[in-house]
């Protein structure tokens, strides 16, 4: 489905032999974006590829390509730059449809971060600040499945990558005109990798497993466990399995009864997961009690918290970039929660971010 939109020439890729082909002529850097539907699914469903190569558009069909080697080789080859914006999503679709993380990525999104104020700006507003074009916004929520896609969602889908390489060039010429290329670098090497978290971990990110622990700590780590196995196994969303509320009222209890379990949950879950439960509820037995689930800070706590966002807001708006970048509050919390435990900073706090903010930092925290 070869046409032209302006001076790009695009082409529909939908054989093994088409991926093929396309692969060979991409260039030293490219765009590359992807579109896929995840309502009723653990995992997203790929519905398209596109990569942009000097004047070239590949729109990739998954729907109808079968080998992706040429593709993952590609996506692997530390030589080869590609360019995203905001890739945490794409990373993870690569990592679920094809096993594969991408290397050498440039995020335009977070290299944005460290030139303006905003830290998560969308690609179209970016590609408007940037380059002064105005795009189309109105096929995010279409069904990329459908086959044929419309037009309006061929020219969507072009022009999400189509900008991405010179925007690519902008980003990167402004980040060392500012001496900041460094500093990005270090934080978009953490941004563009994929990591799945491990089922039994999972526990750790229940809200309010702060509240439990010993035993009944010990049995939420086995249900969190078993709910992440099974909404993979079963490709739901978790909330389809059990909620993480159900898994806090089980876990609370010393034994579980079928009784129980039946007035808590919908019948039909019930039906085809109420055995399971119980069963794994009972496993707990003679188990260690995993590592505790950090509380929410004390009062004085967060009051240090508001100090340090203070230096941070500061410090960010004097370098005219985003105050995310060194005052997020999960970062923040962290940082106190790990100067009680070591007299240090934590790790977040190191590297660049050190010479900004750590020895007012520490002033600070050592009070």
């Amino acid at each position: 489905m070869p046409y032209k939109v302006e001076e790009l020439s695009v082409n529909w890729v939908a054989s093994d032999s088409d991926l093929e082909k396309a692969v060979k002529s991409f260039g030293s850097v490219v765009g590359i974006d992807s579109e896929f539907k995840r309502t009723n699914t653990f995992y997203p469903i790929p519905a398209l590829y596109q990569v942009a190569s000097n004047s070239k558009v590949f729109l990739i069909d998954p729907r109808s390509v079968e080998d992706w080697s040429p593709f993952v080789e590609f996506l692997e080859d530390d030589s080869k730059l590609k360019v995203f914006h905001a890739c945490q999503e794409d990373l993870e679709l690569f990592s679920f449809h094809m096993s594969v993380a991408p290397m050498n990525l440039f995020d335009t999104q977070l290299a944005n971060a460290f030139l303006s104020e905003s830290y998560s700006l969308s690609y179209a507003n970016l590609v408007e600040e940037i380059l002064g074009v105005t795009l189309q916004k109105n096929e995010t929520r279409s069904d990329w499945l459908r086959r044929p896609l419309t037009e309006a969602q061929l020219e969507y889908a072009v022009e999400d990558v189509h900008y991405l390489a010179e925007m690519y060039l902008s980003l990167k010429s402004k980040l060392e005109g500012n001496q900041r290329l460094n500093w990005f670098l270090e934080d978009n090497a953490d941004r563009t990798v994929y990591k799945e978290i491990e089922p039994s971990e999972y526990y750790r990110i229940i809200k309010r497993a702060w509240q439990l622990d010993g035993p009944n700590l010990a049995t939420l780590k086995d249900l969190g466990e078993w709910r992440e196995l099974k909404a993979r196994e079963e490709n739901v969303p978790r909330r389809r399995v059990v909620w993480d509320e159900h898994l806090i009222e089980f876990a609370k209890k010393e034994h579980l009864t079928e009784d129980e379990v039946r007035q808590s949950l919908p019948p039909l879950i019930f039906e085809q997961f109420g055995e399971e439960i119980i069963e794994t509820h009972r496993s707990k037995d003679g188990k260690s009690p995993p590592p505790a689930v950090a509380r929410p800070l004390s009062a004085s706590q967060n009051g240090v918290v508001k100090k340090l966002k203070e230096i941070a807001q500061k410090k960010a708006k004097d370098l005219g970039f985003s105050v995310e970048l060194l005052g997020r509050k999960k970062d923040l919390e962290e940082c106190v929660r790990n100067f009680e435990e070591t007299r240090e900073l934590s790790v977040h706090y190191l590297g660049w971010r050190e010479s900004l903010v750590g020895p007012d930092f520490l002033r600070l925290l050592d009070h």
